[in-house]
């Protein structure tokens, strides 16, 4: 989810709402993923004022380090995809 303020704070709240989910280990954004960013996307150029932070998240697999790395990698691929 999302925490936006504002007058249109509701709006593209809602829209923020959308989940990117990466297959297992990947940085790759799928299908869904990318309908999902278009959304996000297509309301914050409405509001061109608007902040977005974009965050990656991994499951425990794997050593600390690497799953840092693999959410930067991920929050990456999300947001330069959504620019």
């Amino acid at each position: 989810g999302a925490a936006v303020g504002g007058a249109a704070g509701a709006l593209i709240g809602h829209q923020m709402d959308k989940q990117v989910l990466f297959a297992f280990d990947s940085d790759q954004l799928g299908t869904t993923a990318r309908g999902n960013l278009h959304t996000v996307a297509a309301s914050l150029e409405k509001y061109p004022n608007t902040k977005a932070l974009v965050v990656g998240h991994t499951d425990g697999v794997g050593s600390g380090a690497y799953n840092m790395d693999l959410s930067e990698r991920r929050a990456s691929a999300a947001a330069r995809f959504s620019r």
